[in-house]
């Protein structure tokens, strides 16, 4: 059953609609409609019998709209389910014919145009080479590893040098979202001796961001990751002659006294991997698969680990246990992490080709541990060898470690990340003054905007204790 134009909604048994797009003028930000002269009908009992889904069915049919754009115009689009049910209980009717009279309105300002757009690239001057990185921290750039790599810094000016990166992690996969215009100019810090030339020896330290994102999550407890749907790592640019230099401004410890003390940080870590794509379509991809293999293990660095301390471990994949009407079967999972151990069953469902092809799980867990390893097994228990499967998605990891440096002489991502949000007494209240205790020397910098490094420097010296004043932010202790 359908009318000419009509369109079918697969997810409500294939029931037709309208759906129609206008065009709005150029600088329309937003539109009002009315449906006038509607004439119903009612639906004869044949076409009654064919319909999809119809629970929902109110007085009056169902109008949604939207703004959208189209080749960078805007279009208004309106989609109608043309059925009523008189009184809202009675006979179902059907929309025959309406006319749309559409109001554009040009007040506020479109969205997408609230940027500032150079005039030209930074690419256009100076000279550039591309680094990667693939973990949150203070990197180091050497002058012999530049020297090795090509880039012309023999007798180069400090002055010369910056580093420039946008911190963007996975960009929205809209246009309309938000992105920068242009690369940011970010601050670094350059060690040259003190005589102005970039030589043997000398090297410039910087903080970076990751491809992959961290967001603490709703419950304030723990924090969860996304991972870059394209790439595992992320683009810096070394600029030769193109900007005056930025480097990293100190910031004056608190003379008040600390109200709260830390010798701990929260560490996460996650093991993703985009192995194979189960619908071959979609950016939803998982990792490990259970079928042939029956277990895999995983492997994370906690050197020192607060035994004391809560670790949250998530299991997140997908399962596939076929059963027949009537039945109701379970495919099993054991998993042991260092001492702890435990077990989970996921339910069955009848095979469809247009429903389900696996069905998600997400467990999550919580223990402790006193080792500077993590050790985890997990072995699926399948209902069937045969046509059970699973698939993991991700392990994520949170825990507490102590404030203590492993590897003292690397000299990349020499970091350790400390946020003041887990490690207050009391989250609520701001600002805070805290009391970091670590190895000297240390040197406490703040990412609350990562392109605008900022130092807590010790006026006289650093020091294994020193305080800083802090809003909720990160900070990075180098």
């Amino acid at each position: 059953m359908g009318f000419s134009g009509a369109q079918l909604d697969a997810d409500r048994g294939f029931l037709p609609y309208f759906h129609e797009v206008y065009d709005l003028p150029s600088g329309t930000s937003a539109f009002s409609f009315q449906l006038r002269e509607l004439v119903f009908e009612p639906v004869p009992q044949a076409d009654l019998n064919r319909l999809g889904e119809l629970s929902g069915i109110g007085e009056q049919p169902l109008v949604m709209d939207r703004i959208a754009y189209q080749r960078k115009m805007p279009i208004a689009q309106i989609t109608i389910y043309p059925y009523r049910r008189i009184n809202g209980t009675g006979p179902l009717e059907r929309l025959k014919s309406f006319v749309v009279e559409l109001t554009p309105n040009r007040s506020g300002a479109d969205p997408r145009n609230n940027r500032s757009y150079p005039d030209h690239s930074k690419f256009m001057t100076g000279d550039w080479f591309r680094l990667t990185v693939t973990q949150d921290g203070v990197h180091a750039l050497t002058y012999e590893q530049l020297l090795a790599a090509g880039v012309p810094v023999a007798g180069l000016a400090s002055d010369l040098l910056n580093i420039y990166g946008n911190h963007a992690g996975q960009l929205p996969f809209e246009n309309s979202g938000f992105g920068d215009t242009d690369l940011k100019l970010n601050s670094v810090l350059v060690e040259d001796g003190g005589d102005g030339q970039f030589g043997p020896g000398d090297r410039i330290l910087f903080y970076a961001s990751s491809a992959q994102r961290w967001d603490l999550h709703a419950n304030g407890q723990r924090f969860i990751h996304t991972k870059h749907a394209f790439t595992d790592s992320a683009s810096y640019f070394l600029g030769i002659g193109v900007d005056p230099p930025q480097r990293i401004g100190d910031v004056s410890l608190s003379a008040d006294p600390a109200t709260d003390q830390t010798t701990a940080f929260d560490d996460r870590q996650f093991f993703e991997r985009d192995l194979v794509n189960l619908i071959r379509s979609g950016r939803t991809w998982f990792g490990e698969h259970y079928d042939v293999v029956d277990f895999y293990n995983w492997v994370f660095a906690v050197p020192y680990l607060r035994p004391q301390d809560t670790i949250t471990l998530v299991v997140d994949g997908m399962a596939r246990t076929l059963e027949q009407v009537g039945e109701s079967l379970t495919s099993g999972f054991d998993l042991t992490a260092g001492g702890f151990s435990t077990s989970w069953v996921e339910e069955g469902f009848p095979e469809n080709y247009a429903g389900n092809f696996a069905v998600p799980f997400q467990e999550i867990f919580q223990f402790t541990h006193d080792q500077g390893t993590l050790p985890v097994t997990i072995t699926f228990d399948p209902h069937d060898p045969i046509t059970s499967q699973a698939w993991m998605n991700y392990l994520e990891m949170n825990c507490r470690r102590d404030l203590k440096f492993v590897g003292i002489n690397c000299t990349s991502a020499i970091s350790g990340p400390f946020n003041p949000v887990r490690s207050a007494n009391s989250p609520s209240i701001w600002p805070k003054t805290f009391s970091v205790f670590g190895r000297s020397p240390i040197q406490l910098w703040s990412e609350t905007f990562p392109s605008r490094t900022q130092e807590h420097r010790n006026p006289s010296d650093y020091r294994p204790m020193c305080s800083v004043i802090s809003w909720p932010s990160r900070t990075v202790v180098s």
